[in-house]
């Protein structure tokens, strides 16, 4: 439950300051976050409608309905004013140069181009898709970044697979992830990795697997 009212207040407003400043970074940040309100929006009314049970979006689709006329016009145009705004977003962010900035916009951009298939049927494929644009992020990153990138989408991927019950996905791009946070030093993630692995392991009912990857978590959050 979220106030997405007071959030779009109030990104409105950083990004007319941003503008009216000239500050960038902040137009972009704020682009971006209005974004994720109208995809707050859109699923919103998707629950209003439906609940949480998605079978008859299903059946529609597997009947040959597309996403327009399953979603309707009103969610399909907030859909369309998400990917605009993360598309301005990761376009001033390549502006100014900040390579993290345009890749949460692109992944931002992935989950709307991807959201229905993935909401409908977990598709992991489409989940390893949103992946595949690391590759866009290898066009754009120098050499030195390129490591952080690929931690930050692997850490996506991992996040993805959790949420769409994919454990097979979660647990692989989990301890991928795992191993190259604590290879740059980045001991949030590690400890965020480490929580997220034995969450997985303790739902697939693998409990020392799962104590293995808490304790790691307790030794990041200890030092």
């Amino acid at each position: 439950e979220v106030d997405l009212d007071g959030a779009e207040e109030a990104f409105r407003r950083a990004c007319e300051l941003g503008d009216e400043l000239g500050d960038v970074a902040a137009v972009a940040a704020a682009a971006r976050e209005l974004g994720v309100v109208d995809i707050g929006r859109a699923r919103a009314l998707i629950v209003g409608r439906t609940g949480h049970d998605v079978l008859e979006f299903a059946r529609r689709a597997a009947a040959g309905e597309t996403p327009p006329e399953i979603l309707g016009p009103e969610v399909e145009g907030l859909v369309h004013a998400a990917a605009a705004r993360y598309q301005r977003s990761a376009e001033l962010f390549e502006q100014l140069g900040d390579r993290r900035g345009v890749m949460s916009s692109i992944i931002a951009l992935a989950y709307v181009d991807f959201a229905l298939e993935i909401h409908l049927f977990g598709s992991a494929r489409r989940v390893e898709e949103i992946k595949r644009l690391s590759q866009q992020m290898h066009l754009l990153a120098r050499e030195s970044e390129r490591p952080a990138a690929e931690l930050q989408m692997l850490y996506g991927v991992h996040v993805f697979a959790r949420a769409k019950v994919v454990p097979d996905l979660a647990l692989s791009r989990g301890e991928q992830a795992y191993h190259q946070a604590r290879v740059l030093g980045d001991r949030s993630l590690e400890f965020a990795l480490a929580s997220g692995l034995a969450l997985t392991h303790l739902e697939l009912g693998e409990p020392e697997q799962a104590e293995r990857w808490l304790d790691a978590a307790a030794a990041v959050a200890t030092d």
